[in-house]
């Protein structure tokens, strides 16, 4: 099934290691086709809300929400995503790459 724009920034407030949302100082923002959010990490908790991503610190930019998930949940190279598929970061690459390393799938059962 295709992930949604709304659903994969629904699925970083439910997948984010809360004890390391305090570590990220700064706001995040996402372009994903015409769509822009805005996360604002701090004091354990991920608000993120529809909002114009271009004042952010960092901008993560895909034409569909699935690139920014590969790169979150699937452990594919940020790299290999810019080079590949349309991604692209910016401004603090150092930032993105900590707020990305924030989440992670659960273990599969069984």
């Amino acid at each position: 099934l295709p992930l949604s724009n709304v659903s994969l920034m629904l699925s970083m407030r439910t997948m984010v290691d809360k004890a390391r949302i305090g570590e990220i100082e700064g706001t995040i923002g996402f372009a994903i086709g015409e769509d822009g959010f805005v996360a604002e990490p701090g004091q354990g908790a991920l608000p993120i809300r529809r909002g114009d991503p271009s004042e952010a610190d960092v901008i993560f930019r895909a034409p569909i929400a699935a690139v920014i998930a590969g790169g979150l949940y699937a452990g594919v190279a940020w790299e290999e995503l810019e080079r590949g598929v349309g991604l692209s970061i910016e401004g603090d690459r150092d930032l993105a790459l900590r707020y990305a390393s924030m989440f992670s799938l659960p273990p599969k059962i069984g």
